[in-house]
């Protein structure tokens, strides 16, 4: 009888660690998924500050024309609609996606 009980609360502590195993696995793959979004997210709001900074300071320049700088402006434009596309197509957007 003793050896019944013993067997049997072995059985069910392994059971326990199991699901203990399978728990912190869980965890992993997302704390793993969490810091790909995260990452991803500082990228993405990198390449937006630059554009902006790089707006700001084409506007305060007296030296260009307006020309001038509608230009460099539709260039850093650009510039980051190319990156936006390819960070949502093909990029860090895929890595973000949840299994």
């Amino acid at each position: 009888m003793i050896l019944f009980l013993i067997s049997h609360i072995i059985y069910n502590v392994f059971n326990i660690y199991k699901f203990i195993i399978k728990d912190l696995a869980q965890y992993k793959e997302l704390n793993t998924e969490f810091k790909k979004i995260k990452d991803a997210h500082s990228e993405y709001v990198t390449r937006e500050n630059e554009r902006e900074k790089k707006i700001k300071k084409v506007n305060s320049n007296t030296e260009l024309s307006e020309e001038e700088k509608e230009k460099i402006i539709e260039e850093a434009q650009e510039e980051f609609n190319q990156f936006e596309y390819g960070f949502f197509k093909w990029g860090m957007a895929q890595d973000m996606v949840i299994k």
